[in-house]
């Protein structure tokens, strides 16, 4: 079974890695929540659900840079 580390709490405030998931979180439920709302229609342009989609594949991206970086504070010093 996995374990939580020991700072899981100060990896969840400072690393940059779930900032940016959280924020990819936060465009997709708006992209759902503006479908679902009907303000992405299919007469509408679709550049807003594609933006949206675009911005969140980068925060993605974004989310694994972050984890492959050194964070200074979190990381363990080699």
């Amino acid at each position: 079974m996995p374990m939580l580390l020991p700072n899981w709490r100060a990896l969840l405030r400072k690393a940059w890695s779930v900032r940016f998931i959280l924020a990819s979180l936060a465009c997709d439920v708006i992209g759902i929540g503006l479908a679902v709302a009907g303000a992405v229609g299919v007469h509408e342009s679709p550049w807003r659900a594609i933006a949206l989609q675009v911005l969140g594949a980068l925060f993605s991206l974004a989310a694994f840079i972050a984890r492959l970086v050194f964070q200074k504070g979190l990381s363990r010093e080699a």
